[in-house]
């Protein structure tokens, strides 16, 4: 499509609406494991940088001189989380290191309306205000009072970047002298995120017309600075093999686990039907070519191709499952809320130690020992990446994994703006408190194991008629089954039906309700490079826990590899490098694979990607093997055609973010029938 013929649908003016809005923000309130897990990341890292760590503390954004960065962005990472994880924790402590960090920075807006500590025209780059407006426009969804003044404040910044933009792009294109660098061009996309929401609160023309223009502008810089991303999801464009050396910021992992909102934030403003189609061609290229077992893009800092060796940033995997969640909203296709799922149920706490005090760099699909490597195969990681520590590698990752959890645990529930429709799409335990004018608030409860468990019982609270939609995934399209009468030994389980979205409606009707969803899970067998196979149940990826032993250091700086001076949380900081004990060439006969389930009465284990404590297993046939070796420092690819040793076994799958060493892309083996040790098998008991 033409410059001229988008610009002509801009000028319409109206933005396309959501599949589904956002609730306001606390009015979801995550249960069960889940809840678990954002309470351990706000007594962890996540709720605790403010108060130690100098690239929170210490930050120019809160009048102190330390940055890692000339783009001064680890408060606007820091400031992007704070405020979804705080207020869907209902936590006062965590609300009130967002108010400050807000009241400041409104405090300190410049005359001229910008942002941020910086004062002259070479280090204002735009990029890490979207950080932080993303993060007012949160505070304005979860404190009402808050709004007013945030909106007043975005508006005198888009005035100042509307004038900026129209001198040749300013602080999007570095221009000389400048102090930023192509970061900020290549994410220019995300300014639109913001203001997109700012377009649709203000009612004066002019203000209308000036934030349009604006978010054009920005379009138009990504076209003038070779960033126009809908140019490079394409067959002659996008890059299928791992990059090579000297690649440029387009093919940086990070920035292409963004891009992907390119197109649907681009969409909402041209209605061009072909953005959709081209939104679905990305994300089905960056996974076939680069995609991992666990759900994330391989990227060690830039793409990296589908080789179990090489890795997948933890930053990368936060800003995929954000990606994923946003489009899922905008367009409602089921396959991006499978996608968001797999990411956050594997990749992401696979990247985290259980108590979330350290997190990795780098997430390998075959990893079989997280020390300082050597050897590395990585674009430009360095060999400490898979360490897990404070400071392992550069601090993005530091200051942005905290973001992924809170900010998909809020998609949890979604409604319609008039609340004809409520949407369970992410299937995780959590409740929902609606208020309805001059009416009670509806009131909704899923309770579940979810991943751990199929079944999802709700119950349902309401004054007033709706209908209530349940994602169904597309591995369960096929068998799944729901009860609609809990304390009828008369109505049993019947099979669903469900919309060309995967959804399953249920109409409801004013009272109580109580009805229970059964997914239909089985086993599944995943093609991998070079005949190597991974297996999956539900939304989890199984893999094979290699035994390990931790070997644990004092935190390090992740420039000069010093141990960090004393914090305050100094006994809970810590590198740890995990050694493994054990073999971890191994076959696998695919055609012979048990699930197990552990009886669970009450609440999950917590953390529960602690090393054996999901509930949940799958035994297969497995020998060990001779011709599986090393490249450099890593497990090479698996053999296409694997020598067997000694005598088949049995091997245990375990959810692969438990197993902190594993394999999860396994050489495939016909073998000799072997008799799977059957544990008690059946669903978890919820109390």
């Amino acid at each position: 499509m033409s410059v001229h013929i988008q610009q002509d649908r801009m000028r319409s003016r109206t933005l396309a609406p959501f599949a589904f809005e956002l609730l306001p923000l606390g009015s979801v309130r995550p249960r069960g494991w889940i809840r678990d897990q954002l309470k351990l990341c706000a007594a962890g890292l996540g709720g605790n940088l403010y108060n130690f760590h100098r690239y929170v503390k210490d930050t120019s954004w809160l009048g102190g001189d330390v940055e890692y960065s000339p783009l001064r962005e680890s408060a606007p990472y820091w400031y992007n989380y704070i405020v979804p994880l705080a207020y869907i924790l209902d936590d006062d402590e965590l609300k009130e290191q967002a108010n400050e960090f807000l009241d400041r920075t409104l405090k300190n807006q410049h005359a001229d309306g910008w942002i941020g500590p910086e004062y002259t025209k070479h280090g204002r780059g735009i990029w890490a205000r979207c950080l932080v407006m993303m993060g007012m426009v949160n505070h304005a969804l979860a404190d009402p009072s808050q709004h007013d003044r945030i909106v007043d404040s975005l508006l005198r910044f888009t005035r100042l970047v509307n004038s900026m933009l129209k001198d040749n792009y300013q602080g999007l294109i570095p221009h000389p002298g400048d102090e930023f660098d192509e970061f900020c061009i290549t994410r220019a996309h995300e300014l639109s995120t913001s203001l997109q929401w700012l377009y649709e609160q203000v009612n004066n023309r002019r203000d209308k017309e000036l934030i349009w223009e604006t978010m054009d502008l920005a379009w138009e810089a990504t076209r003038v600075g070779d960033r126009d991303w809908s140019k490079f999801f394409t067959e002659e464009q996008f890059p299928k093999k791992p990059a090579a050396p000297g690649s440029t910021l387009i093919k940086h992992v990070v920035n292409v686990s963004e891009a992907l909102r390119y197109m649907p934030q681009l969409y909402r403003m041209t209605h061009d039907h072909e953005l959709i189609a081209k939104t679905r061609q990305a994300v089905d290229m960056a996974f076939k070519y680069h995609g991992t077992t666990f759900g994330a893009l391989a990227g060690d800092e830039f793409l990296a191709g589908v080789h179990p060796k090489r890795g997948a940033e933890l930053c990368g995997t936060a800003e995929v499952i954000f990606s994923l969640s946003y489009i899922y909203r905008l367009f409602g296709d089921n396959s991006y809320a499978d996608r968001a799922e797999l990411a956050t149920f594997n990749g992401l706490p696979a990247g985290m130690t259980p108590d979330w005090w350290a997190h990795n760099y780098l997430t390998q699909s075959n990893e079989i020992w997280a020390r300082n490597l050597q050897n590395w195969p990585f674009y430009n990681c360095g060999g400490r990446a898979l360490v897990y520590g404070l400071e392992v590698n550069y601090p993005c990752c530091l200051v942005n994994h905290s973001q992924a959890m809170p900010k998909f645990a809020m998609n949890a529930f979604v409604a319609s703006a008039d609340l004809r429709s409520i949407s369970h799409q992410f299937l995780v335990p959590a409740e929902v408190t609606i208020p309805v004018k001059g009416e009670k608030p509806i009131h909704i409860v899923s309770e579940t194991y979810y991943p751990f468990d199929e079944r999802i019982t709700y119950k349902i609270e309401t004054s007033r008629s709706f209908n209530f939609y349940i994602r169904v995934p597309e591995w369960a399209a096929e068998g799944t089954t729901v009860n609609k009468a809990l304390d009828s030994d008369e109505v049993g389980e019947e099979a669903v039906e469900v919309d060309a979205n995967s959804l399953y409606k249920i109409a409801i009707s004013p009272g109580k309700s109580a009805f229970r969803i059964t997914l239909n899970a089985e086993i599944r067998v995943v093609p991998r490079e070079n005949n190597a196979v991974a297996i999956y149940r539900g939304a989890l990826l199984y893999a094979m826990e290699i035994t390990h032993k931790a070997k644990v250091g004092p935190p390090t700086h992740f420039a000069e590899w010093k141990p960090l001076p004393d914090a305050d949380y100094s006994s809970k900081l810590r590198d740890v490098e995990y050694i493994p004990a054990a073999d971890w060439q191994v076959a696998i006969d695919p055609s012979q694979m048990h699930f197990h389930r552990s009886e669970v009465k009450g609440d999950l284990p917590n953390p529960i990607f602690e090393s054996g404590a999901p509930p949940v297993s799958i035994t297969v046939t497995g020998t060990k093997i001779s011709n599986w070796k090393l490249e450099g420092d890593c497990a090479g690819l698996p053999p296409a055609d694997p020598s067997p040793t000694g005598k088949p076994f049995a091997v245990k799958l375990v959810p692969f973010a438990s197993a902190k060493l594993h394999i999860s892309e396994f050489p495939v083996v016909v073998l000799g029938k072997v008799e799977l040790e059957s544990q008690r098998s059946g669903h978890c008991i919820l109390m």
